[in-house]
């Protein structure tokens, strides 16, 4: 199960990295690549552990709100740091930042312990951070460099 939320670069990127060099025409990765990307670095297992958790939680035990989500982003560095590394590679800090940060949009968007603050919650700001945050990292983040299979 080690390596199974990997990320690599597809084989067209890898050769278009190492070719850049002799000015070969640019090799595109495909929207498989791009949605591929995008689920791995969307932390779905936490996500869905945060829910249920927060669902019994009374809402006004505010503070057992916070340990419980400061528990869950514990988890998802703890899990991705394993599911992400394998036998022959460390584990993908950029991939466990990008899930991290991920986690704590989406808990933003919900409210959860923002709420906690006074006018720290916006709920269009958090969805508008989802939108924006989903679309452009898999476009940026690549992951290795290798061209083995994710």
């Amino acid at each position: 199960m080690k390596g199974i939320l990997r990320v690599h670069k597809t084989a067209a990127a890898h050769r278009q990295t190492a070719m850049a060099e002799i000015a070969a025409p640019p090799v595109t990765t495909t929207l498989e690549d791009y949605f591929q990307r995008l689920y791995k670095l969307i932390p779905g297992e936490i996500m869905g552990l945060y829910l249920v958790g927060s669902g019994v939680i009374p809402q006004e035990k505010g503070i057992v709100l916070l340990v419980w989500t400061i528990f869950c982003a514990v988890c998802l560095i703890l899990l991705r740091y394993r599911l992400t590394s394998d036998a022959t590679n460390t584990p993908q800090k950029g991939a466990i930042l990008i899930a991290l940060v991920s986690f704590v949009i989406w808990i933003y968007t919900l409210g959860g312990a923002f709420t906690l603050v006074k006018d720290l919650h916006e709920p269009y700001l958090g969805s508008l951070l989802v939108i924006g945050w989903t679309f452009v990292v898999p476009m940026f983040y690549k992951g290795d460099s290798d061209s083995g299979a994710a």
